[in-house]
C-alpha cells in the first residue's frame, strides 16, 4: 500500500472523529488494509494526530462537554474593571497579586533560617542516647571487620 495513501487513511479517521476528540478500534479496523505492517503506519499515523483510541464509545463524553460549556459559560463577557467577579480562578489570582513577591534578602533570610533549623537537628540527634548508642555499635562492627567504613560512611565520589 502507498505511503500516502496510508497516511490519507490515517487522516480521513482523524477528521471524523475530531469532534468528540476519540477514536474506536473498530473504526480503525474498518479503514485498516489486511497487511499488518501497513496497519502499523496506520496506527502510528493515528497516534501522530493525537487521537485516542477506546475500545467503547464514551455515552456521556458529548453530554459532559456540553455540561462544562454551561458551567464556564465560555460566551460569557469578562466582568467590567470595576466590577466584582465570583470566578474562583479570578478570585485567587487577585488575592495572590496581593502578595508580595520575595526578594534577594528575604531568600536569603529563609535559606538561614533553613540552615539553622538543620543544625538544631543534628545537634540534637547527635545528643540522644539511641544514636550515641548506633554510632558506638557501628564503630564497633568496623573494628571487627564486619561492616567496611565505605558502606557507614557518605563519601565525596573521586
Amino acid at each position: 500500500m502507498a505511503r500516502d495513501d496510508k497516511y490519507d487513511r490515517a487522516q480521513e479517521l482523524i477528521s471524523a472523529t475530531k469532534d468528540r476528540a476519540y477514536g474506536l478500534y473498530e473504526e480503525v479496523g474498518e479503514l485498516a488494509p489486511a497487511d499488518a505492517a501497513d496497519l502499523d503506519d496506520v496506527l502510528a499515523g493515528i497516534a501522530g494526530g493525537a487521537l485516542e483510541l477506546i475500545e467503547e464509545p464514551k455515552a456521556d463524553f458529548d453530554k459532559k462537554l456540553e455540561e462544562a460549556e454551561e458551567f464556564l459559560d465560555l460566551e460569557a463577557p469578562p466582568p467590567a474593571p470595576g466590577e466584582k467577579s465570583n470566578d474562583p480562578v479570578r478570585l485567587y489570582l487577585r488575592e495572590m497579586g496581593t502578595v508580595p513577591l520575595l526578594t534577594r534578602e528575604g531568600e536569603i533570610e529563609i535559606a538561614r533560617r533553613i540552615e539553622r533549623g538543620q543544625s538544631a537537628v543534628i545537634k540534637a540527634l547527635s545528643r540522644s542516647p539511641l544514636v550515641i548508642q548506633e554510632v558506638v555499635g557501628l564503630a564497633g562492627e568496623i573494628r571487627r571487620g564486619a561492616v567496611s567504613p565505605r558502606e557507614v560512611l557518605v563519601l565525596p565520589e573521586t
